[in-house]
């Protein structure tokens, strides 16, 4: 079994040798005791400091060292003494903020105190004294910064940690294995079509289209709301698209797309939500503001796309001269704005699971948006947040599992299209999509596999490329095409497009470097265990 590269990088730092288990987490004060029931096992900061600066390995640490090969150790050395380039101030702000406080929580629950109590605490105090030190960040500054004289790092739940990530990785292989046979069954039942003689829809359309920035205000939740709005110049009315962002996002991420919708006849509306955009990691990077997501952002974002919707329907008529359908809406999503799109098409806020399951999959998840599913607890919970007028959604690497589950997932009625990255690390395909897309009650639902896809879209340098993934110019041709297909289909009810929503064609648009398979309403047998 090969695992995706985010994935053997997880079971190698926690579960391959025992010093590079404490070298990717946090180190202590002046020892290092490892336990596993009974047995403890410790080794001296000073030990690893003469290994780290001088190369020199005492018979402490020799024990440690013959686990690893040379390439690890050499790995091994530079984590403890390279420094992370973030401000004390900037890593204040994000671990004071709420998901920031989960996810100390959730560390500190394997990385204790002297005394075997939750770690969190004295972890935050030691990142941040150390990020405020000439040495900067490093393990080893941290590891003289924790406030108790010994760290200890509880063994046995990193091994379930270990277990779960083994049993996601088979699970996941599993799921798409039995994905794949559902595919070859559609294809062969499928009347076979020479792609290569229709259209291509990864190109631009033939019509012209011009922007128009809107500066929108919603005084009764006192929320500026952006919108860039892509308009076709066609002779009717067109239908309309509007684009949802992820978190830390903004309203340009998909300009492309937008672009390309716009040059096939379809008009968008891309909405930055500002309590979940790009602003917000800049104004922490710069240090004047804090990490955390406004607290009613789950509520907020599904309201923000009806606010512009009722804005839209007011001025279509003068300022827009009749130039949308507003009987053609759909609406598309990354990330959180997948979670945006399908709160719009129906999927309800599950608050009883919410409450009930977040405290335990804090501490024993491996799934990293399971903090950010949990803080819509701090919502204002106000259901439905449908708007009727949404037709369709076409979401790719939502998170759902928590926040809607089935309960919330199966009240969606409209068409939808799920794209799903098998390497996703942020939101994995197993837990976020595949799973869920079984839930999904409509007749007209698909799914979108990239194999090998992670979780953005995107060749930012800025962006690490575990989260863009080998080739995001590439799956953005993937959504490009899909996504036009599938609005025009069930938004702007033109059914020849139908035929690209087949197995066929994603197999037809499929390169080796990212491939890509799409199957129609999951069958029970292709039902992957949660």
């Amino acid at each position: 079994m090969k695992a995706p590269g985010w994935f053997r990088n997880v079971v190698l730092g926690l579960g391959s040798a025992i010093p590079f288990v404490l070298g990717t987490s946090v180190l202590a004060a002046d020892s290092v005791t490892l336990s596993y029931g009974l047995l403890e096992l410790s080794v001296s900061v000073s030990s690893l400091e003469d290994y780290a600066y001088e190369n020199q390995i005492d018979d402490e640490l020799a024990f440690y060292l013959d686990f690893l090969n040379d390439d690890e150790r050499d790995d091994f050395r530079e984590i403890l003494t390279t420094p992370l380039d973030v401000s004390s101030v900037t890593l204040s702000q994000m671990l004071y903020a709420p998901l920031g406080e989960l996810w100390l929580e959730r560390l500190g629950d394997v990385i204790q105190t002297q005394a075997r109590q939750n770690g969190a605490r004295g972890l935050r105090g030691a990142l941040i004294l150390a990020a405020a030190d000439e040495e900067g960040l490093t393990l080893l500054n941290v590891m003289r910064r924790f406030p108790t004289p010994t760290l200890r790092i509880n063994s046995v739940k990193i091994l379930d940690v270990v277990d779960t990530v083994v049993d996601l990785l088979e699970e996941t292989e599993a799921a798409i294995a039995t994905l794949q046979t559902q595919v070859q069954t559609e294809l062969a039942a499928a009347e076979p079509i020479d792609f290569s003689q229709l259209p291509n829809l990864t190109q631009p359309g033939t019509l012209f289209w011009q922007t128009q920035e809107l500066e929108l205000y919603d005084s009764d939740r006192d929320r500026p709301l952006p919108v860039d709005l892509y308009l076709p110049k066609s002779s009717g009315p067109n239908p309309l698209v509007v684009i949802s962002h992820g978190f830390g996002g903004s309203r340009t991420n998909f300009v492309d797309i937008a672009q390309h919708l716009a040059s096939h006849g379809i008009a968008v509306a891309a909405i930055e939500h500002p309590g979940s955009n790009l602003q917000q990691l800049k104004n922490l990077v710069a240090g004047n503001a804090s990490a955390s997501m406004a607290a009613n952002e789950f509520v907020d974002r599904p309201q923000d796309v009806s606010y512009l919707l009722d804005y839209l329907e007011t001025h279509n008529q003068g300022q827009l001269a009749s130039r949308l359908d507003l009987d053609k809406i759909g609406v598309m999503g990354h990330s959180f704005g997948g979670y945006t799109a399908l709160a719009l098409t129906g999927a309800q806020l599950n608050i009883e699971q919410l409450e009930t399951r977040c405290a335990n999959e804090l501490t024993n998840s491996v799934n990293v948006s399971i903090p950010l599913q949990c803080l819509a607890l701090q919502s204002q919970f106000e259901q439905p947040l449908q708007d009727e007028r949404i037709k369709a959604a076409f979401v790719f690497n939502p998170f759902t599992s928590l926040v809607f589950g089935e309960t919330g997932l199966s009240q969606v009625r409209t068409p939808v299209f799920m794209i799903s990255g098998s390497a996703d690390p942020i939101a994995p395909a197993l837990t976020e999509q595949i799973q869920p897309f079984a839930w999904l009650t409509p007749a007209e639902t698909y799914l979108g596999l990239i194999q090998g896809g992670s979780h953005n879209y995107t060749a930012f340098a800025d962006l690490a490329n575990e989260l863009s993934g080998p080739d995001p110019t590439l799956a953005r041709q993937y959504l490009k095409a899909l996504g036009l297909a599938f609005m025009q289909t069930h938004v702007g009810q033109q059914s020849d497009y139908g035929q690209f929503l087949q197995a066929g064609y994603a197999q037809h648009l499929s390169q080796a470097s990212l491939p890509l398979s799409v199957m129609q309403n999951l069958t029970p047998q292709g039902q992957a265990e949660p």
